[in-house]
Formats: structure tokens, sequence, C-alpha cells
């Protein structure tokens, strides 16, 4: 037995989801069905810092493009009266847009296990490891010298081989077949 999951749940409400650090997806559902326009305000860190995007309340979804990653953004959805004015019908929770790159910074931290009581918490870190931060770079070289130590290299390795028997040579066909002065197919007619 298949069950249909309804069209409307009959709530107002408003969800957004971060799709990229550039990009959310909204959704909505407005319990009256005679409503007709309305507008989308987006909030950053402060309520005086805003943008409009009007949105068509039956499509109950829309992607809207933003300028600069990692924000905190709500938006309230608003309907508009003849007169122009808007009114606040929901307000979605806060998102947290991410960043667009990776971040290079790593963050230690040092914990302490109780396995015998199930319980972890966070400690300082030891003496050793808070004198000197971890530098990736300085990893990556130490690792490469150690397998270009390890390596044995030989001038036989960089001298060009034999074919095996039987194998076809095709750069020499192609220097038997090569005429000189004819470039890439075009021919030449003399008058």
């Amino acid at each position: 037995m298949r069950y249909k999951l309804p069209e409307t749940y009959g709530k107002t409400r408003l969800v957004l989801l971060p799709v990229d650090p550039y990009f959310i997806h909204a959704y909505w559902e407005v319990a009256p069905e005679q409503l007709k326009e309305a507008t989308l305000r987006f909030y950053r860190s402060k309520p005086v810092d805003y943008f409009d995007v009007p949105v068509d309340l039956q499509s109950r979804k829309c992607y809207v493009h933003l300028w600069r990653p990692e924000e905190s953004l709500y938006a309230d959805l608003l309907l508009k009266r003849n007169d122009g004015t808007l009114v606040s019908l929901v307000r979605s929770r806060v998102i947290h847009m991410p960043p667009a790159q990776p971040k290079m910074s790593i963050e230690q931290h040092f914990m302490r296990v109780e396995p015998a009581e199930r319980r972890a918490e966070i400690v300082p870190p030891p003496p050793q490891a808070a004198a000197k931060p971890i530098d990736a770079a300085e990893i990556v070289r130490e690792t490469l010298k150690s397998v270009y130590a390890s390596r044995v290299w030989r001038w036989e390795q960089f001298q060009p081989s034999s074919p095996p028997a039987g194998a076809i040579d095709l750069t020499a066909i192609a220097e038997i077949r090569f005429r000189a002065g004819t470039s890439s197919g075009a021919s030449v007619t003399k008058k």
C-alpha cells in the first residue's frame, strides 16, 4: 500500500537551506490559499541590513543568489497589501552559510578520555605541543625528502629501451612516410 504525502500541511512556515556559499534554497507554505503577492526579506547580521526578493506564493519555493559567503542570514516572508505596505507572515531560523574555500588553519583540541566513566573532557595542550605549531609545508618537505632518499636512482632507468621483439614502431613508419616541404596533408601544386 502506498501513502501519498499531502500537497500542503496547513501551516505557515519558511525554511532556508544553504546550497553552497553563494546560493540559498528557500521554501515556504502559507496556510490561506487566497494570498497572492509576497516578498522574502533577507536580513544579514543586523535587521537594518536587508535585501528583498519578490516571490510567487503559489510556487512555494525559490533559489536566491548571494554576494558573500560565510554570512549568517534569516528571512521573513512578507505579504504585500494593496497600498504597498508589507506584513510579516513568518520568520525562518538563522542559517550560517559555508565558506567558499577550505580553511587553511588546523585547530588542535586535546581531550582526556575516561573510558571507565564513559566521558571525555577538553584539557590544555601539553607543553611540547604548545611550543611548536603544526607546519604542514615542513611535514610535506620531510616526507618527500625521505621518499627520495630511499629511492636508488640508476642512469639505466632514464635510457630509452628497445621495443620488444615483434613490436611495431609507429614513429619509424611515420618518419618514412613524412615528405619534406608539405604540411599536414596540404598538397602543393606547381604551375
